[in-house]
């Protein structure tokens, strides 16, 4: 699978309207294509409102080149979910599952878990969390951003030990990041 990059701008609102026609058309000719946008740091919430569902990504201009690689190969690498232990994570649904029952979680703890997932017991450090509450947390505290990770980690903990899991999935490695701990028993 590829991902086409379309670096999206407008000058007006009649622009803007006719590039998300556009872009429901092409996705229309193909089903399987993932989609990411190159916008403008100031544009970023208004993609965000308008047609992220529609997309698998956005980028904003002004990240360095690593970063934009690294979020390239995310959509690349993305599958319809991800299965560790009693969690199912959809990725197109954006859902959450413990045991067939669904976790409400918010967008921030989707990507978090989806993060954990794809490494179970692999670390995950800090600074690819920090860079998802940064994009995907507007409520998000930009001067507080570890605490922000700490409260979010710490609300993921309560809700799988509602639904029966364990607070000591999510571990902290402390000075590198967190890792996900589930032992899966055949």
């Amino acid at each position: 699978a590829d991902v086409l990059l379309w670096d999206f701008s407008w000058k007006d609102e009649a622009e803007l309207e006719d590039n998300c026609e556009r872009l429901k058309q092409l996705q229309q000719q193909d089903l399987s294509q993932s989609w990411m946008l190159l916008v403008q740091d100031e544009e970023a919430e208004l993609v965000r409102r308008l047609i992220l569902e529609r997309v698998d990504d956005y980028l904003l201009r002004s990240f360095p080149l690593s970063e934009q690689e690294y979020r390239m190969s995310q959509v690349l690498n993305r599958v319809e979910y991800l299965d560790v232990g009693p969690l199912r994570l959809r990725q197109k649904s954006r859902e959450v599952f413990f045991d067939e029952e669904k976790l409400s979680v918010t967008p921030s703890e989707f990507y978090i878990l989806e993060l954990l997932m794809r490494g179970p017991n692999e670390i995950v450090e800090f600074e690819q969390f920090l860079a998802i509450l940064y994009i995907h947390d507007k409520g998000c505290n930009h001067m507080n951003i570890k605490e922000n990770l700490r409260q979010h980690m710490c609300r993921l903990r309560n809700k799988l030990e509602e639904l029966g899991g364990k607070r000591d999935w999510i571990t902290n490695i402390r000075g590198y990041g967190y890792r996900l701990e589930i032992t899966i028993v055949s």
